[in-house]
């Protein structure tokens, strides 16, 4: 018995690609070479006809277009009032600035004169000559210094309670009348 050889693939050297051994029926068994090929025959396509719909056109208004537009009035409007204001306030605050600027210098003219009437040396003089008054001695000058440290207890009373600031009503009125 013959024994037929099977052919697999890549079982022999190949220069770069299968493509130089298509017509090799060896390399492809699964082909069967020569039979012709049967190609189905295009299918019959039927086309029909649709009437066409007539499209009537009407114009309409959403309800909520008409609410988005008053919506966007109103707001255009406030915007409006609101830039006015802003200009008025704007205007007034520029005049009261200056306004600022001018009390500021005659603020400072005014400390300028004030400090420049009130000198120490015409007081004294004022107060010893006219009023006769006198310059305290050496001995008459005490000074007094601690060496005590100053010392100040905080109290834990009532957290506010209304209670608490009642009674310590009542015990200020008890305190008083009696």
């Amino acid at each position: 018995m013959a024994q037929t050889k099977k052919v697999r693939y890549g079982q022999n050297a190949v220069n770069g690609n299968l493509a130089y051994d298509y017509d090799n029926p060896a390399l492809y068994p699964e082909y069967e070479y020569g039979r012709p090929l049967d190609i189905p025959a295009k299918p019959e396509v039927r086309e029909e006809v649709v009437p066409q719909t007539e499209v009537l056109t009407r114009q309409s208004v959403s309800p909520l277009a008409l609410f988005g537009f008053a919506a966007a009035a109103v707001l255009l409007v406030f915007s409006l009032m609101a830039r006015v204001q802003f200009t008025q306030v704007s205007a007034e605050t520029a005049k009261l600035e200056s306004q600022l600027t001018e009390l500021n210098g005659e603020q400072s003219k005014l400390t300028i004169a004030y400090e420049s009437a009130l000198n120490l040396t015409d007081i004294e003089n004022y107060a010893i000559n006219t009023l006769g008054m006198q310059k305290p001695r050496a001995d008459q000058v005490h000074y007094v210094s601690s060496s005590a440290q100053d010392k100040a207890e905080i109290l834990n009373g009532t957290d506010g309670a209304v209670t608490g600031k009642a009674g310590d009503i009542v015990d200020s009125l008890k305190s008083y009348f009696g």
